[in-house]
This record gives C-alpha cells, structure tokens and sequence, in this order.
C-alpha cells in the first residue's frame, strides 16, 4: 500500500519557504504553476461564467494567475477583489494583479465592485489558504454567507476560505465547496470536524513539491483500487492443513452481550480465517453451540459461570498457549463487572501474542502498554477514549491528537474511530481513512471489524496493512447498502448483494 502526505498548516508554510531556499524557485514561479494548473480545471468545468473572489495574499495570487489563463480561454472571466488593507498586500499579489490590467482593458475580465444579487455559473474561492489562523470579520462572514446561497458551483482554491486548515473548524463560517483544487497535499483539516463537509471533491494540484524536505507525521491512503487489497479475503490456499495459517482467538462474551463475541468470530470467518477459536465463559455454552458451529469453541470456567472473572486465567492461557500462531481479539460483549475489570488487567500482564483490545476491555483497563516485542492494537471509540486518558474531547481534532499522544506514550497502535477514522502508529504517524465509515458506526460493527482484523493481521503480520486491509474490504462490503439498510449480518455473510 503506498501513501501520501497531509499537511498541517505549518507544515504546507515551510515546505513553500524550503522549496523555494532549496531549489532556487521564487514564490512568483510557483504561483504561476499552481495558477495553471487551476485554470486547466477550471476549464474543463461545464460552466461557462467565472466568478473570481480574490483575497490579498498567496492565496489570492494563485487566484489572479489562475484568472489570467482561463480569461485567455473561451470562459467568461469577472473578478471581484476583496480588499481589507490594501497596504498590507504582498509583492507577489501586486504583480499578479498588475498582469490583469490588459486583459481588463480589453473586456477578457469583468470587474465587479460590488457583488452581484445573484450568480449561477461557477465561483472561484480565492480570499484566504491554508495560512488562515483568526476568526472572520463580519462583513468577511457576509460574503461567504452570500457565495453558499448561490444556485452556482463553488470551487475553492488550496482551502475552503474560513476553514481552519490544520483543526477543520471554521472560524465561524467557511465557503462550502463542491470541489476543492489543493496545491501539493491534502490539509489535515479536511478529515477533522467541519472540513469534512465543507471541501466537498478533493483534487491534488501537484506543482513538484519534494516531501523530502520535511518530515510529515500525517498521511492518507494514496489509491484506492485492487492493488490495495494485499491478501484475498478468501482462505489462504497454499496451507497443507486449515491449522496451519494460524487461529484467531477471541475472548469475548458475557451474559446478556453474547452477539458481540458472535459478531466477531462470524466476522473472522467472512475475512477468510480458516480456525477461528472462541473463548468464553461456560455458563454461556448453550447460545455459542447452536450460533457458531463452524468456530471452535473452547468454555472457561464452570456452568454458572457466565462473565469472566480473575481465578479463569489460568485456564485460558493453558488453552492458548496450546496454539503457538494466532491473533487475539479481546473485548467484544465482556462486560463491565469488576471481576471482569481485574481478568483483564490480569489478561494484558500475561498476554504474549498479538492483541487487538476492543469494546468492553478498553472501558475496564486500567493501564495498558506494550513491554513486549508484540504489539498492541487498541480500537476506542471517542467514549472509550475519554475513559483511556481521563481527558475532555470536543472535537475531532481533539480526539485525534489525544489518541495519538495515547498510542506515543504507551508504545501501542490505536484505531482511532470517528467521522473519519485513522490508524497510529507507536511512534505518532497517523494514517487516515480515505473515506467516511459513517455507514458503519451502529452497535454491532465495531464488533466484526475486530474479528475482521484479527484475520488479516494474523497472515499480514503488519498491523497497519492489516488495519487498511480490513477497512477497505468492509467498506466495499457495504457498498451496495443505505445506512439504513445495512446491518452487521450484511457484513459477516459470505456472500454479497
């Protein structure tokens, strides 16, 4: 799987000031080819009249060079600048201005001095970039108010203007775009909060921007399409034996929660696991031995045992350790009894194979890191992980940066659920979904990503790769579904609509 950057603000300033030191380009060279490649989208946009809203900075050059191309076109060209403090205006932005005045005087450009009542053809955000960082004045507010109620097709320009560009929040309102045409990365603003509405279609505009001068601790999957998938979500055909690829093992079930731990081991099975063993309490026996034939069902404790408790753990790792290849899935239906609180606890010190915790064991845990060789893959959601790290959560942003100093601070990886969910890394790298799980966030598909992700991670061996793995053969398997429509049974069946 090959991945690509995403930008902080920070990070898209300094790879501008490093490109340009480092490789002797100035900052009117690069407008000029950001400026191109917009107006080569542009016109290939269906609408015929174009709309320019320019503000005074870099942003606003990249909009007056991009107007310049296309007024040569056979578009039709207006232009309305907006202008706060004339003074303040880069010398980048006075050049670019300046290049119009021919072609205004020649009726290539319409200049409006004031907003029409309407407009219906295409608008062009050019006001504010990436570099945004205070809230909008009133009258900034009002005309971005006026583009969103406009029966016109808005495009906007790097960033949707008004959106922060590294949190996603909009600093009050932003211009809420049908496509936004950002230079060389993706913002990471755009996977947090509002920005996920507010950019509509992404495209990337590369003008030769060299990564390499700077170190990105953001990325997102670069291509989605059959290369991605690295294993066949159907059994492993070279083994000799079904035992040989390995187990998923799921600990899991409790009285009254019993459907999780089916949901997981049934998803371990539609991944393509050929041995799939679940470990539960036996007072629950009865439900797992009509629900779950094909699954290996191993009972911990007594008949009336029906939630686990700390005197089953030598039991359990005397049956776990009889499989020497397996991925554990922990959490799904435990529960939330104290004694079930201490059985995990006891689980995390003893545990010496690869280990997903999910659901119920991440809300009883009371520390979790990883001391060994073999690592940990933790999946909260915002809940659970307010719970994890005792810390308030408003946003999206917030969930991802808490979660990410989480996965740093106890050398563990982290499914980080939400809008747009992501995976990171030990070391803080974070990698973000390329689409929206929305679809998936009912009771009950948490439970069969586990058991998913137990599968391709037991043969990937990578826990990244088997993390994308999962998320994508899901999200194809829940295509052809509304959200109202689709439920968890949609996903753990072997066959598709």
């Amino acid at each position: 799987m090959k991945f690509r950057p995403v930008l902080t603000a920070e990070q898209a300033r300094e790879l501008d000031q490093k490109t340009i030191a480092n490789y002797h380009f100035s900052q009117d060279s690069l407008m000029e080819s950001a400026g191109l490649r917009i107006a080569n989208r542009l016109e290939s946009i269906s609408e015929n009249s174009f709309l320019f809203l320019v503000g005074f900075g870099n942003n606003g050059g990249d909009a007056l060079v991009a107007l310049r191309h296309l007024a040569l076109s056979s578009k039709e060209t207006k232009l309305f600048l907006y202008e706060l403090n004339p003074e303040s205006k880069n010398s980048n932005y006075k050049l670019n201005r300046s290049r119009l005045n021919d072609l205004i005087k020649r009726g290539r450009i319409e200049v409006f001095f004031e907003l029409p009542k309407s407009f219906s053809g295409c608008i062009v955000d050019g006001l504010f970039g990436s570099g945004l960082s205070r809230d909008l004045s009133e009258n900034i507010c009002s005309l971005i108010s006026w583009v969103n109620n406009q029966k016109a097709f808005r495009v906007s320009i790097d960033v949707p203007s008004g959106l922060d560009s590294t949190s996603g929040i909009v600093k009050p309102i932003a211009i809420k775009a049908n496509l936004t045409l950002t230079i060389g990365f993706k913002k990471v603003g755009f996977f947090y909060n509002d920005g996920v509405l507010q950019t509509g279609k992404i495209e990337i505009l590369s003008i030769g921007f060299d990564q390499e001068l700077i170190k990105p601790m953001y990325f997102e999957l670069d291509v989605l399409d059959e290369s991605d998938f690295l294993v066949s979500s159907k059994s492993n055909p070279e083994r000799n034996h079904k035992y040989d690829e390995g187990f998923v093992s799921i600990i899991a079930g409790s009285e009254g929660l019993s459907g999780a731990a089916y949901l997981a081991s049934k998803a371990a099975l539609a991944a393509g696991a050929a041995a799939v063993q679940l470990f539960y309490p036996a007072g629950l026996y009865p439900v797992y031995d009509i629900l779950l034939p094909e699954v290996l069902k191993k009972q911990i404790g007594n008949d009336s045992d029906r939630y686990f408790k700390p005197e089953h753990i030598e039991e359990l790792f005397e049956k776990l350790n009889a499989s020497s290849k397996q991925t554990i899935v922990l959490g799904p239906g435990l529960g939330s009894k104290k004694e079930t609180e201490q059985f995990v606890n006891s689980f995390l010190k003893r545990n010496n194979f690869p280990l997903i915790v999910d659901a119920d064991a991440l809300s009883v845990i009371t520390d979790i890191k990883d001391d060994s060789n073999l690592p940990i893959i933790c999946t909260p959601h915002i809940g659970e992980l307010k719970k994890m790290t005792g810390k308030k959560i408003n946003t999206d942003f917030d969930r991802v940066e808490i979660a990410r100093s989480l996965a740093i601070e106890k050398s563990i990886h982290i499914f980080s659920k939400g809008t747009m969910g992501c995976f990171i890394e030990p070391e803080g790298t974070v990698y973000f979904l390329p689409f929206s799980n929305s679809k998936l966030k009912k009771t009950g598909y948490g439970d069969v990503f586990s058991g998913w992700l137990g599968r391709n991670w037991l043969i990937l061996n990578n826990p990244r790769d088997a993390f994308f793995q999962s998320a994508i053969e899901l999200f194809e398997k829940a295509k052809p579904y509304s959200s109202d429509d689709l439920s968890p049974e949609h996903l753990i069946s072997l066959t598709t609509k």
